[in-house]
């Protein structure tokens, strides 16, 4: 997934890897210069944190997101309004 995330960036934009995973990834250095991307990390949160998270939902005390379902037509529009922050939950495009 990490190489395919860079080789869909485009000019200018930013991979930001969340999390810990196995693999690796080998680009060539004058990528970045020349697509002007940058490859970022992201790590939030311990272990303990994890299992606290857990604790909670399984108390009942996290709601579920909502979940939203739309066809696959109006991608366009709902990354737009991701980009804006006008998205809440989670959309799901169904082909």
């Amino acid at each position: 997934t990490a190489r395919f995330g860079f080789d869909i960036l485009r000019k200018g934009g930013r991979l930001i890897i969340v999390g810990l995973f196995g693999g690796g990834l080998t680009v060539p250095v004058p990528q970045f210069p020349l697509r002007e991307v940058a490859i970022m990390g992201s790590y939030v949160g311990s272990l303990q944190d994890l299992k606290d998270l857990l604790a909670l939902a399984i108390a009942g005390a996290v709601g579920r997101p909502a979940v939203e379902k739309h066809p696959l037509r109006e991608a366009d529009a709902l990354l737009a309004g991701l980009q804006a922050g006008r998205i809440t939950g989670r959309a799901v495009l169904v082909p």
